[in-house]
């Protein structure tokens, strides 16, 4: 076991693509069929939940007469730029934010447990007294007071299974964010510091088990996306030399931009990147820059996840 989340983290880390690389099925092509508004029941109460993450998510072509999940901000048409963070080399993820910052563009964190546990694996552990992931107290920070705001993607990132106690996965990140925070901030945190009611499964992998027992630990919203950068495929970086079949910044935007032309009529769209990649996607003028630049001439502004996420039909 311990060896399989040793070889998937490093999997992880190495994430990417390159001029055209081809799409990784667990990212492109999960396509659950429950996604929409629901009302679940939650031992003697009625919630109401959504799924924006439904079988209309990864076509090429969304109809949005059935993709209702968001409203427009301001009456503008949106982009909600999202990241997961599981495991993030510091430099890599200051290199998102410090892009992110010179265009003041707002997003949506989904943290996982090693992000913020020291070793959220550990037998026994227990995340109201784990050892906290230290190292990323300045990340936490930089997120927090930039005004972003935090999604929960699981303690120990499973691929779905019966085995997996979602409840449980997601409760214990809830508690080890909150304890993240009040060692970030001991002067006391922003209130965007605190976790939303937001989750994303790893992977996209999900069900109505998954959901129902998110929605009984309060996770009523889960939030999936419609197209992605491509950086969590496992493809090298375009270092000079660049490699064969490499992943470049360039290629990373080209495949959002790709989905957003076919996609005009859509109120928002969710872009997928993942706060950990080596690509710096953040800092190049073909990355995060040239995504600015295409929302912008497309009449498009950015918006987090919270602000556009109807509450109903």
């Amino acid at each position: 076991m311990r060896a399989h989340v040793l070889a998937l983290a490093a999997s992880f880390l190495a994430a990417c693509s390159s001029p055209e690389p081809a799409p990784h099925p667990l990212l492109v092509d999960p396509e659950p069929e429950q996604g929409g508004f629901a009302q679940r029941s939650v031992d003697d109460r009625v919630v109401a939940t959504i799924d924006t993450h439904d079988h209309y998510a990864h076509t090429a072509v969304v109809d949005p007469a059935k993709f209702v999940y968001f409203a427009r901000k301001a009456d503008r048409k949106v982009v909600a730029l999202t990241f997961d963070c599981a495991w993030v080399p510091e430099a890599a993820g200051l290199d998102v934010l410090d892009g992110l910052a010179r265009h003041g563009v707002k997003s949506t964190f989904f943290v996982a447990g090693p992000f913020v546990f020291k070793d959220p694996f550990a037998r026994g552990f227990d995340p109201r007294t784990a050892p906290l992931a230290e190292q990323n107290i300045r990340l936490v920070r930089r997120i927090v007071e930039a005004g972003h705001e935090i999604g929960n993607h699981s303690l120990t990132h499973p691929h779905d299974s019966a085995a997996v106690g979602w409840g449980g996965e997601l409760t214990a990140m809830e508690i080890g964010w909150s304890r993240l925070v009040a060692r970030a901030f001991p002067e006391g945190a922003p209130p965007n510091a605190a976790m939303t009611r937001m989750w994303r499964a790893p992977y996209g992998e999900y069900g109505e088990r998954s959901l129902d027992a998110a929605a009984k630990v309060g996770f009523t919203a889960h939030v999936g996306w419609n197209t992605h950068t491509m950086d969590a495929i496992g493809l090298p970086t375009c270092d000079a030399p660049p490699k064969p079949g490499c992943l470049a910044p360039a290629a990373m935007t080209r495949n959002v931009t790709a989905f957003a032309s076919k996609n005009e009529g859509l109120d928002a769209y969710v872009v997928l990147a993942h706060l950990g990649a080596p690509y710096r996607w953040g800092s190049d003028k073909d990355g995060l820059d040239a995504l600015v630049k295409h929302a912008a001439a497309s009449g498009r502004t950015f918006a987090r996840v919270g602000e556009i996420l109807r509450s109903s039909p």
